[in-house]
């Protein structure tokens, strides 16, 4: 009898510690539902093996959404389940209801002249050379404000890196550089220009549109194009909707004659506040400083809270951080951030859990789903859903990923899939990690395209999401036509 349990033993050692390496590794996205909800209770159970118990949970009320929907005393009654776990599985339930900017950001710079004054107020000095940059979501918010280099900009020792992790730290869609002159001249130098074009090519060529470089002295700013930006965008349409999100839809839309009630898409609210312990929680800062008295331990959650939201502006900016470019000055370390995405992953997994294959599904079910389905994402991904004549679920597949502004939404790769499940009738979905859920003109180009390809084979495209944090907005495909004219 010793003997198997010294057995036993020797076979569960070092499984904490193999499953942590996995989630460093992988990322939450391969973990199997009892084992993110075996890492969540970490945080509360430090010494004990929390298999069995997450195990229990999941045996016990059938599946983990169900899990996420007991009460309190229901989660206490399974054994190793304490009040103090099961107020962290509560708060792993309630995630959803700030894991999209219920807050807007509060600094929105839309023109050359608050962006430059912007720089200048945090630029500017008159001793020290600055280098830095400016980031922005597609609504032009501000996510961060760095100072990169104290050496000036023409400096051999300025390099392209700190630029680029800077932005892909924080899902920046939109970049300004901004170095000084402490003691003049306020205009660029020959070294400066060559600096500038090197980094603006390195910013574009990850997807950061990096639309100006400003010079700051004393008060003074000076763009280094030297052109408005008005006259850069009348010059490039695309670029001009980018920064007006509703006009760019309308643009769009007249450009390819969406035929509908006026509408070539509806956008749709998400609202995961059914069932949120607004008498524990009332704000997405209370709830992340509950989280971080759980994950950060000997920090101050409040504090830290405060700090990290009115950097990067939202719950969702926050869970939506890279791992390996995790900036080291943000307050928290790779773990608590580890765990941050976990419980993202068990709030996705518990919405998406109720999307049944074999059942016909109404366009909230579905909005629902691939909203849940690329919840804290940080880059755009692609899904697919593939269904039966009578519109049925026959599977559902993720199709790839692209970057923080753009993704590639492959026809052959689809129509591969959609002959391998014999499937009729085919919906797409792609996210926008860090803006609003208005298709661009490439969306819409792109669904006319793969619409066109599956049709002559007899495959219906029938919709295409465009998901954003707490919204969508679906491209009805029968409103097409004559694309490409």
């Amino acid at each position: 009898m010793k003997n198997n349990t010294d057995k036993k033993e020797r076979l569960h050692e070092g499984h904490r510690k193999r499953l942590s390496a996995k989630l460093r590794a992988y990322g939450p996205g391969v973990l199997e539902d009892h084992e993110l909800l075996e890492v969540l209770l970490y945080s509360v159970i430090p010494y004990k093996d929390t298999n069995p118990i997450a195990k229990r949970l999941i045996h016990e009320f059938g599946a983990l959404d169900k899990v996420f929907s007991q009460k309190r005393s229901e989660l206490m009654k399974i054994s190793g389940v304490g009040e103090r776990t099961a107020e962290l599985i509560l708060l792993a339930r309630d995630v959803g209801a700030f894991l999209s900017p219920t807050e807007k950001r509060k600094i929105v710079l839309d023109d050359e002249e608050s962006v430059g004054k912007y720089a200048v107020e945090h630029f500017s000095d008159e001793n020290v050379y600055k280098t830095g940059i400016i980031l922005f979501d597609n609504k032009m918010r501000v996510l961060d404000t760095l100072t990169l280099f104290e050496l000036d900009y023409g400096s051999a020792g300025v390099r392209p890196k700190a630029f680029i992790d800077a932005a892909i730290n924080c899902g920046a869609a939109v970049a300004v550089t901004v170095h000084n002159h402490p003691h003049g001249p306020l205009f660029p130098t020959p070294q400066d220009r060559q600096t500038n074009n090197l980094i603006h090519g390195c910013l574009e060529m990850i997807g950061v549109y990096h639309i100006e470089h400003y010079v700051v002295c004393g008060n003074g700013y000076i763009g280094e194009s030297q052109r408005s930006w008005e006259c850069k965008f009348s010059e490039s349409p695309d670029l001009k909707a980018f920064f007006r999100g509703r006009e760019r839809g309308e643009a769009v839309i007249a450009k390819h004659k969406l035929v509908s009630d006026g509408e070539g898409f509806k956008r749709y609210k998400i609202d995961y506040s059914k069932g949120l312990n607004q008498a524990l929680y009332s704000s997405s800062e209370e709830y992340l400083a509950a989280l971080l008295s759980f994950f950060a331990k000997g920090k101050d959650g409040k504090q830290l809270s405060q700090s990290l939201l009115k950097r990067f502006g939202s719950l969702s900016a926050i869970v939506g951080l890279r791992l390996d470019t995790l900036p080291s000055d943000c307050g928290i370390g790779v773990n608590e951030l580890l765990k941050l995405k976990v419980v993202a992953y068990l709030f996705s997994r518990s919405k998406t859990r109720g999307f049944c294959i074999g059942k016909t599904h109404t366009r909230e079910e579905t909005g629902e789903y691939f909203s849940a389905l690329t919840l804290g994402a940080s880059d755009e991904e692609i899904h697919a859903i593939f269904l039966d004549r009578e519109c049925r679920v026959i599977a559902t597949e993720h199709m790839g990923f692209g970057t923080v502004n753009a993704s590639t939404l492959a026809p052959r790769k689809i129509l591969e899939a959609a002959l391998r499940y014999e499937a009729a009738k085919i919906i797409l979905a792609h996210n926008h990690p860090s803006g609003e859920a208005i298709p661009s003109e490439n969306d819409i180009i792109t669904t006319a395209n793969i619409a066109n390809a599956h049709f002559s084979l007899g495959i219906e495209l029938i919709a295409h999401y465009i998901v954003a944090p707490g919204e969508y907005s679906v491209i009805d495909c029968k409103r097409l036509f004559n694309v490409n004219e």
